[in-house]
């Protein structure tokens, strides 16, 4: 989603535009972070879809979770976001905006942040939901 995201901005650029070049490096890299920082969020809704039988109730918790984070965020609770997958999903794709207390301009140690914790919940995730799934009786 962030590859056709920056194809189409670039493209956009250049052909309404006519604007020369490629875009900035940083917005490249927010990108990129971006699609990292969602990776948990997908395990998290895959084991959700896992262990609900309800596709609506998967749903139901999918968006009770987002309003909750972006409340918390907003709210200015900041280590919350490297707990929520849905809150790490939302604060790395404003980084940079200064919302949520975040600087205007991000250094690598945000950004090392972010992945690490990204990649942390993501095997927390798979772990869990594999151990859980193992216990679990599929054919009931």
């Amino acid at each position: 989603m962030q590859a056709t995201m920056l194809i189409v901005v670039v493209a956009t650029g250049k052909v309404l535009f006519a604007l020369p070049g490629l875009p900035p490096a940083h917005l490249l890299a927010s990108g990129t972070l971006v699609a990292v920082a969602c990776v948990p969020l997908a395990a998290f809704q895959s084991s959700i879809s896992m262990l609900m039988r309800s596709f609506a109730g998967a749903v139901a918790l999918a968006a009770t979770l987002a309003g909750v984070s972006v409340s918390l965020l907003t709210a200015k609770i900041g280590s919350i976001s490297y707990a929520l997958p849905h809150a790490l999903a939302t604060r790395t794709a404003l980084l940079g905006s200064g919302m949520f207390s975040d600087p205007s301009h991000p250094d690598m140690t945000i950004f090392g942040g972010i992945a690490t914790t990204a990649i942390i919940l993501t095997l927390l995730i798979v772990v869990s939901t594999g151990r859980t799934l193992k216990c679990r009786d599929l054919y009931t």
